[in-house]
């Protein structure tokens, strides 16, 4: 693969603090994709909120996160025994949805617009695949694409496996909501200042 593909696997990695993501996730009571879909998003979500500003959550169709430094979407797969279980890192990842097929349009591989990099994560441990990566683990099936049979040591670990204190899960939580609130005011306050000042300045 590439030297820009390895060096944005490696972005990535350094950017985010695992640790805290794993401890917010826990507190959400980590699920899976096909679990709640609010804690799904708000899994997401905390990914850009524990990468001090490196990672922006879009919540896009096909595309969940956006690096603004080197301009590329991450799609986010979340699913509970997908990469590990008890006995440590499985051989091959947890067949996972791709896309889902709507009306008519049915695709035989991931369209251009999909994320280049897919991120699959597990309740303590994660992985990022390149999709140009994984062409041939792709399967269309009646209601969407899949990834299977794709071995796990051909995925890029991002982190894991990671311990997680419930309690301070908990609170990580609880800050991670904090901290969010908190910058969505001043954005807000920020975009209400420049729309006064925007009227000032054009008021005779």
């Amino acid at each position: 693969m590439s030297n820009r593909s390895e060096e944005i696997k490696e972005f990535i990695k350094k950017s985010v603090d695992w640790q805290k993501f794993v401890n917010n996730a826990a507190a959400l009571n980590f699920s899976g994709n096909k679990g709640n879909f609010f804690r799904a998003e708000e899994i997401e979500n905390s990914i850009a909120d524990f990468s001090n500003d490196k990672i922006k959550f879009i919540d896009g169709q096909g595309r969940d996160l956006y690096l603004t430094e080197y301009m590329e979407y991450i799609e986010v797969k979340c699913y509970n025994n997908s990469l590990y279980n008890k006995l440590g890192w499985k051989d091959i990842i947890k067949t996972i949805q791709l896309i889902r097929f709507r009306g008519d349009n049915i695709l035989s591989e991931l369209p251009d617009s999909y994320s280049r990099f897919i991120m699959i994560l597990d309740k303590n441990c994660g992985v990022l695949v390149d999709k140009k990566e994984i062409k041939d683990y792709i399967i269309q099936r009646s209601d969407g694409l899949y990834l299977k049979g794709c071995p796990v040591e051909e995925c890029f670990e991002l982190y894991g496996p990671l311990e997680c204190n419930i309690l301070k899960s908990k609170l990580d939580l609880i800050i991670n909501h904090y901290n969010r609130n908190m910058k969505q005011c001043r954005n807000r306050r920020y975009e209400e200042i420049k729309k006064y000042a925007g009227t000032i300045s054009g008021s005779k």
